[in-house]
């Protein structure tokens, strides 16, 4: 199958981010590279204190882009939605949890709006 006709949750190129997350964040979906973004790191604010951070660079207005956070990886939290400048890197500096561990990923999302065909109906009069 050819790579545009693919669905965005497959993997068509085989680099191991879907074709929604490729199309967000500007990969040739024909070329099987690892993304390079986004990038997973640790910011310091103050001594001892080491808080994660995503960086990424939003290629364009749509998908809605999402970052997201969790501690067990089952609850997510939605953290800052379409952050950043288009085309410019943007880094979300998480704060720091009490839990042990926390957890960062982001999500791009379609919307799809339904189109709504209006039916005309006529009615007639009992009396006509």
């Amino acid at each position: 199958m050819d790579n545009a006709e693919a669905l965005p949750t497959d993997d068509a190129d085989d680099d191991g981010s879907n074709n929604l997350l490729g199309y967000a964040l500007g990969t040739d979906p024909d070329d099987s590279t690892p993304l390079a973004n986004p990038l997973l790191g640790l910011e310091s604010d103050a001594p001892f204190t080491r808080n994660p951070t995503l960086t990424f660079t939003r290629h364009r207005s749509e998908p809605l882009y999402t970052v997201r956070g969790s501690e067990n990886l089952m609850d997510w939290e939605n953290l800052v939605t379409n952050p950043g400048t288009i085309g410019l890197p943007f880094t979300y500096p998480d704060e720091i949890s009490s839990e042990p561990k926390r957890f960062l990923h982001l999500r791009g999302t379609i919307l799809i709006v339904k189109a709504f065909v209006p039916i005309h109906l006529r009615f007639r009069s009992i009396n006509e």
